[in-house]
């Protein structure tokens, strides 16, 4: 067959890569089409030099200018099936429903995927869709089906807590139900592969890492994920965390907390700082992944041993660092299935003022995915700083008999072929053949 993996962004390679290479080794023809037109952040535009090494071959790279080159490349060059993380984004879609034929849609689901999918077109133009477990399938199908009313209600009654995003969420989510046919077209079309982003846990060499990146033979290491937050929900509680103004911060406190907030709760800066001293107490490593959108102010090049940028997509630099990692930390980031799937504990350090149930409601396959007993943890921010950050790294270890739960909820067979189950999933529909499942609910291999 011949497999087509659109890449909009150079940050898919991510999730897609460990896929392209089970495809190659299945020995399919492999071409990636890489969308380098319109507006790109710079450090994510798709570009040939930035592909990453494959095991199994390499696949053919085409750059296209727009939707109707996509639609052209289609037919011209005789893609079988589609793989992409995301759904036929919505400015390809009408040309895509105005075809007679066109190859299979296959969804490799991320956290996001589903997030706006409200009309019964969008769903209805995937012919496949894997997610990483049967537990996110069936949270997917409560996410957009359930009652949302209560929630709109709370999220507009106070709109500054919430932040624009959420309002925006639940206004669209709460007037999109999934209808009976968009039900039924989900339950037909989705299928547990496993996340293909984690393939690579067992395949990274952490010598080689630890040369890389400056790493003293014996020395532990700590890894964390920087915070995303900032202008990403709107909201007054996430200004006030990455406001450095004293006068600024006491602001968005009491406009978010009235005179309660007289007592203003920890910044980023003093929840870094206060890693930094943890590190510095158990003689750690501190490596601060940044995302491609961010660039290191002077207090996280103050704070972190080495920032980490995108290094690598294949593995991603992410699960590299989770692997290293005795403990991985972060901010209400899906990055904690990395960590675990690694066998390592995840951190969550809590935002001041963020709404947990908010994320909930977005999304309930998030409930849990800090707070399973003996491998992840949730911290509020004022307690890390006055008192956890005292601990030991061993605070923190996992618990061996809960790993294997929190795998099959949130990762997927740790087998690391959850990308070979979408090659199967994509050559059973080929064939026009019901995909066979284990007795846990994944892809038979």
């Amino acid at each position: 067959m011949k497999l087509v993996f659109p890449i909009l962004r150079m940050n898919w390679y991510r999730v897609i890569a460990s896929s392209i290479d089970a495809a190659l080794a299945e020995g399919h023809e492999v071409e990636c089409w890489h969308y380098v037109g319109g507006d790109h952040w710079p450090a994510n535009r798709p570009c040939k030099e930035k592909v990453p090494a494959f095991s199994n071959g390499t696949p053919l790279i085409r750059d296209y200018e727009d939707d109707a080159e996509f639609i052209q490349f289609c037919s011209r060059y005789q893609a079988e099936a589609i793989l992409s993380i995301s759904l036929v984004w919505e400015s390809l879609l009408p040309r895509w429903l105005e075809l007679d034929e066109h190859p299979p849609w296959v969804i490799l689901a991320t956290n996001d995927t589903f997030f706006h999918c409200n009309r019964p077109e969008q769903l209805l133009s995937c012919d496949v869709i894997t997610v990483r477990s049967p537990h996110e399938k069936s949270c997917l199908l409560f996410d957009h089906t359930r009652n949302l009313d209560a929630w709109y209600e709370q999220v507009h009654a106070h709109p500054r807590q919430s932040g624009s995003r959420f309002l925006e969420l639940s206004e669209s989510r709460r007037k999109g139900t999934w209808t009976e046919e968009m039900v039924e077209a989900f339950e037909q079309r989705c299928v547990a592969t496993g996340y293909p982003l984690l393939d690579t846990v067992s395949g990274i060499d952490l010598q080689e890492l630890r040369q890389r990146w400056g790493i003293p033979e014996d020395q532990a290491v700590v890894g964390c994920l920087a915070s995303p937050f900032g202008t990403v929900l709107g909201a007054d509680w996430e200004k006030g965390f990455v406001s450095r103004n004293p006068l600024g911060r006491l602001f968005w406190s009491l406009r978010r907390q009235g005179l309660s907030g007289m007592k203003i709760p920890p910044n980023e800066v003093e929840v870094m700082q206060a890693l930094r001293r943890y590190c510095d107490r158990n003689d750690a490593f501190l490596l601060l992944k940044m995302r491609h959108s961010q660039t290191a102010d002077p207090v996280m090049l103050e704070v972190a041993d080495r920032i980490l940028g995108e290094e690598s997509y294949y593995p991603h630099t992410a699960v590299e660092m989770a692997c290293l990692a005795t403990v991985t930390f972060g901010f209400y980031t899906t990055g904690a299935p990395e960590a675990v799937a690694a066998g390592h504990p995840f951190v969550d350090l809590r935002i001041p003022g963020y709404n947990h149930e908010d994320w909930i409601h977005s999304a309930t396959m998030f409930d849990g995915l800090f707070t399973t007993e003996g491998v992840t943890h949730s911290i509020p921010a004022l307690e890390w700083v006055k008192q956890l950050s005292q601990g030991n790294l061993e605070q923190f270890a996992c618990k061996h008999e809960a790993l294997g739960g929190y795998h099959e909820k949130f990762c997927g067979p740790m087998d690391g072929k959850h990308s070979l189950r979408v090659i199967r999933a994509v050559e059973a529909y080929h064939r026009g053949e019901p995909v066979s499942t284990d007795e846990k609910g994944f892809v038979a291999l």
